[in-house]
């Protein structure tokens, strides 16, 4: 590795890219003070509410979402059991983070139209997937096995298997993708392309996506 791609990759290492001021494209995003007054909003609120984004400051989450998720947020928030509970709101999933100070809520800005597979129908495709699994021979097979049984399953339009070398460059081991995507089958990526502070965000939130709504106050 060239000294320029070392300094690239300490340098990028040391970008707090955890601490954005975007959110996913999909969700809306809501801070809520102690009193449950919205105190933050993301810009493409309207998407779910119908009000632009500084006509919803300081309401209160009764006044949006109505009585009765409002006392479900306000019963989660008194019993602090956990930081963090997913529910449902006018068919938007929704996931609350309760902090001391603050509740943040996550709102999926899609409705869930589909029912939910039965328990049957999971059964079957993981005992599938498991004879799969058994019966793969070796790392590459059941790294191939897994992208494609990540992407059914996910619904994601490309899925990468990444092996990292002591240097942390990724090497592409197993990929399953749309057939109109590019290939990056074999490839090996710089220790830049996923610096550490990304690398310790996907160990959190497991799946990231491309962010371009606002933070705004």
């Amino acid at each position: 590795m060239s000294q320029f791609s070392k300094y690239d990759s300490e340098f990028c290492g040391n970008i707090p890219i955890h601490i954005i001021n975007t959110i996913q494209t999909y969700g809306v995003l809501l801070v809520l003070d102690n009193d449950l007054n919205v105190c933050q909003a993301s810009e493409n609120v309207t998407a779910i509410f119908g009000k632009d984004v500084r006509a919803i400051m300081g309401s209160s989450l009764e006044a949006l979402t109505g009585e009765m998720f409002a006392a479900e947020i306000a019963g989660l928030k008194s019993e602090s059991r956990q930081d963090r509970y997913t529910t449902h709101w006018e068919g938007h999933y929704v996931i609350a983070h309760i902090k001391a100070d603050m509740v943040l809520l996550e709102i999926e800005t899609g409705i869930a139209a589909r029912e939910a597979a039965s328990f049957t129908e999971h059964f079957r495709d993981i005992r599938t997937i498991i004879r799969q699994v058994e019966d793969a021979q070796d790392v590459p097979s059941l790294c191939a096995l897994a992208a494609t049984e990540l992407k059914n399953i996910s619904g994601f339009d490309k899925v990468m298997i990444y092996a990292f070398d002591g240097d942390w460059n990724g090497h592409v081991l197993a990929e399953a993708r749309e057939e109109d995507m590019e290939a990056y089958m074999g490839f090996t990526f710089p220790a830049s392309d996923i610096p550490k502070p990304a690398r310790t965000s996907i160990k959190t939130i497991l799946t990231a996506s491309s962010p371009t709504a606002i933070l705004s106050r």
